[in-house]
């Protein structure tokens, strides 16, 4: 396959895994409110990631020997039990631990496509 087709490919393939990223990550703003938590954190991205019907969570978790099942109902147990707000705000703050991740992943996303 010609090198330019080759990064043609791996551009489509990026901008995909970008979106599907964005739609993981704005779900997962969805479900702080549907908790009623105070904070945005990653319990709720892993949360948003255990739902996906098609992901590679499950799988990776079934891999590793662990029961995705029981993952989730620990991660919910742990979101049902985080700080509440007493009423709706469309404001989501966001942890540190959660813009950690973000940076990370940022990072990570510029290492692997600067080769490409």
């Amino acid at each position: 396959m010609p090198y330019w087709r080759a990064g043609k490919a791996y551009h489509d393939e990026a901008g995909q895994i970008y979106k599907q990223a964005q739609g993981v990550l704005a779900a997962s703003r969805e479900l702080v409110r549907k908790f009623r938590n105070s904070q945005w954190d990653v319990e709720h991205i892993l949360m948003e990631l255990l739902n996906q019907k098609e992901g590679l969570t499950d799988e990776i978790l079934c891999w590793l020997g662990v029961d995705p099942a029981l993952v989730k109902q620990r991660v919910e147990k742990v979101l049902s039990e985080s700080p509440k707000v007493a009423y709706e705000n469309s404001q989501v703050y966001a942890t540190p631990r959660i813009m950690q991740l973000l940076q990370n992943a940022t990072a990570e996303a510029d290492r692997l496509t600067d080769g490409h």
